[in-house]
């Protein structure tokens, strides 16, 4: 137990480093406008977590392709969620958030 979860700690630490350093200011404003650009921030992430699953011995091509389309899926709606500006980001944040460490718990086999 304790082993798997410090393969999740790595692989969160994977996540976080993708979905918010790596994805810089210019990612972060323009996905929600370009598909393109909320593409190449999806690929980022998704390559962040999936070395880390590598690194543990723990990738297969299905995690790949579950990664890269529930993060796209799920920033796709949070960027163009219609009551963004009204409510502010914050709880459409945590609901991005918590999606995603779902999807890191899955595939490190939690």
């Amino acid at each position: 137990m304790e082993e798997l979860l410090i393969c999740y700690l790595l692989v969160m630490f994977a996540h976080y480093l993708g979905d918010f350093p790596l994805q810089g200011e210019f990612l972060g404003v323009m996905k929600g406008k370009y598909d393109y650009l909320l593409f190449v921030h999806c690929v980022i992430w998704t390559g962040c977590v999936c070395v880390a699953l590598s690194y543990l011995g723990l990738f297969a091509w299905w995690k790949l392709g579950f990664l890269l389309s529930g993060h796209w899926f799920v920033d796709r709606w949070k960027a163009r969620h219609p009551y963004k500006e009204l409510r502010g980001l914050t709880h459409l944040l945590w609901i991005d958030q918590f999606i995603h460490a779902v999807q890191c718990a899955v595939v490190v086999g939690w």
